[in-house]
């Protein structure tokens, strides 16, 4: 149907298309952002629909629909957008009867709303990113309290915004701790695969991305599950709500098209947390400097053949590969001897605050080990945590 050509004789109050959050003016300036097609079609409706431009508004959705007739938000909208010639819109579903569906989808529309209101800031970066490994291209990292996940470069080691898409999470939010519980797991994982339609059921749409979910940080805190994703939709439905996935991140297919051409198993992280916090490149270099000296600390003091004070760097709560500190400690002292020397070089250095544990950090790296009479070569996880105001090892896994 072809949109109205006489004015419309109701106006859109702002309430119908404002997401509960408004906070930021369009004067704010913000990282260029690439939006997908689609979101950006739905962004100058909800933009039109503020203004009062109803015909613009419909041309726009109508467009949308065109290229996605799945898209039940769109569908409400251009409900609403019919509506509108002959009255005021309260809301998106301007209707008496609400149902949970309808529920779904305002707040979908908030969600997509306010990443349109309120993008990157300019000049910006996760704090929880503090150093990317030269051999990492790209970062995804998903902030589930904004239903967004966001695609960074890796450059120089701080990463550089590309692009950020809308998710699907899990239906009770986020912070997973056991099977079945319907929530989408914080930590920092590896992408294991990539899977193609012929190998998956049709809920998981064309594409999907296992990730290591539970990982060895999971394993410690005694989380249990499996089966947690990056994947698209069923063929028939464009989007689903913010939340209503087993724990997934769920995308549209297109855009986890758009994201895959970045994404390579094992080597491109995958960092879930609650809440992103945007800081300048200042602070996360400040905060790397800071973690880079302990972890460089540890280093020498392994190579120094003093064993007492190698083993200062490590928590009494300490735990590897599910051997206490008393235990571990102990196998140490007991081989200490028979070093007539050591050396320790570390590379591929990666570093993270870790998501859904507060004080907690991540140092991600390769080790190469050689001594006297032992000499080895693996990939190792240090979690790094404040204990007493002295920075402790908490736990150390090798991969």
């Amino acid at each position: 149907m072809t949109s109205a050509t006489t004015a419309p004789t109701a106006t859109v109050t702002t309430t119908a298309i404002a997401p509960a959050s408004q906070t930021q003016s369009s004067q704010t300036q913000s990282h260029p952002r690439t939006l997908d097609h689609d979101e950006s079609l739905l962004a100058t409706t909800f933009s039109a629909l503020r203004e009062g431009k109803l015909d613009e508004a419909q041309r726009d959705i109508d467009t949308l629909l065109h290229a996605q007739p799945d898209f039940r938000l769109a569908q409400l909208i251009r409900g609403d957008l019919l509506l509108a010639h002959a009255q005021a819109l309260d809301h998106i579903g301007n209707t008496r009867q609400d149902s949970p569906a309808l529920e779904d989808l305002r707040a979908e529309a908030r969600a997509r709303l306010e990443s349109v209101l309120q993008p990157p800031p300019a000049g910006m970066v996760p704090e929880q990113v503090l150093l990317l490994a030269d051999s990492i291209r790209h970062i995804v990292v998903v902030d589930t309290e904004k239903s967004r996940l966001y695609l960074f470069a890796n450059r120089n080691g701080m990463p550089v915004y590309l692009a950020d898409f809308y998710v699907t999470i899990g239906r009770n939010g986020s912070g997973k701790s056991h099977e079945g519980d319907e929530r989408t797991p914080l930590g920092i994982y590896r992408i294991t695969s990539r899977l193609h339609d012929s190998a998956l059921l049709a809920t998981y749409g064309p594409l999907a991305f296992p990730l290591d979910f539970p990982n060895d940080w999971d394993k410690h805190k005694g989380s249990s599950g499996h089966g947690i994703w990056l994947h698209g939709t069923f063929s028939g439905t464009y989007s689903r709500p913010p939340h209503a996935s087993d724990g997934c991140v769920v995308l549209t297919n297109t855009d986890l098209d758009s994201l895959a051409n970045f994404i390579a198993p094992d080597n491109t992280p995958v960092l879930i947390t609650d809440h992103i916090r945007w800081v300048t490149p200042d602070t996360v270099l400040a905060e790397r400097q800071q973690l880079m000296q302990h972890v460089s600390q540890w280093q020498q003091d392994w190579q120094s053949l003093n064993v007492e004070r190698y083993l200062g760097n490590y928590s009494k709560d300490f735990t590897a590969d599910q051997t206490g500190f008393a235990d571990w400690a102990a196998r140490k002292r007991q081989i200490a001897p028979g070093k007539r020397w050591i050396k320790v070089e570390l590379s591929n250095l990666s570093l993270f605050e870790y998501p859904g544990q507060s004080g907690l950090f991540l140092a991600d790296f390769r080790q190469d080990y050689q001594s006297n009479n032992l000499v080895n070569n693996m990939h190792k996880r240090q979690y790094w945590t404040q204990q007493s105001g002295e920075w402790k090892i908490l736990a150390e896994d090798s991969l």
